[in-house]
């Protein structure tokens, strides 16, 4: 016999102040935070070691512009692969800054900090 269905994981969400609850999610900020803190990632991180006020506001950049993961994964890769396709989803890059985990956010109305051409390197 054959089985068919949708297999969706519970993630903790952002409730616009803090992570909390429950849900099925495909928000990457959410999924990135998971990725981080799983019990299956060897070097699981801790709460104190993500920027969740960052990964917050990502969550709700991704919200607003409707951006989603909903990659199927069959194949090893190591967790870093994993967050840089998750956050790619949302238009940002992961980011580990004094061991806290976040993300740099490419938005059109942040402020360009360094730009590197052929003429300046």
């Amino acid at each position: 016999s054959d089985l068919s269905g949708v297999v969706s994981s519970y993630t903790t969400i952002w409730n616009g102040t803090t992570w909390t609850g429950e849900a099925v999610s495909n928000n990457p900020a959410a999924l990135f935070r998971m990725v981080l803190m799983h019990p299956a990632n060897i070097k699981a991180r801790t709460a104190t070691q993500i920027d969740d006020a960052g990964l917050g506001e990502w969550y709700e950049f991704c919200e607003t512009n409707g951006y989603e993961f909903n990659q199927i994964r069959d194949s090893k890769s190591s967790v870093w692969e994993c967050l840089v396709d998750i956050a790619a989803a949302g238009r940002a890059s992961p980011s580990l800054v004094d061991g806290v985990w976040g993300v740099v956010v490419d938005s059109a109305d942040k402020e360009i900090v360094q730009h590197i051409t052929p003429r300046n390197s």
